[in-house]
């Protein structure tokens, strides 16, 4: 995160999205990770970004059908083991960081 003096939090441009204080610079990217089937919250994200004038990308989430194959391809060895306390939508949540870098 980014620490800005006091005053330069009133010039930089913010809304609200699912609940969330969104700050954003035009020198910054966005990027949204979204699984392809929840168009519905595309629509909206993309709706809500445009009214702000604030470029965003989405990226698509990595799913837990393809979990297995994405992990192999970035040589990243999962827990499969009964201990293992990660839920495939969380495995496939850190995936999608992983494999897009943010």
């Amino acid at each position: 995160m980014i620490f800005l003096p006091h005053f330069l939090y009133y010039t930089v441009p913010t809304f609200y999205l699912f609940g969330l204080l969104i700050m954003h610079n035009a020198a910054q990217h966005n990027y949204v990770i979204s699984l392809t089937t929840e168009q519905k919250r595309r629509k909206h994200i993309t709706e809500e970004f445009g009214k702000q004038n604030i470029p965003f990308e989405f990226f698509d989430a990595i799913t837990p059908d393809i979990i297995e194959e994405t992990a192999k391809k970035f040589n990243i060895t999962l827990d499969r083991s009964p201990k293992a306390k990660l839920s495939d939508g969380e495995i496939g949540c850190a995936l999608s960081h992983i494999v897009y870098g943010i």
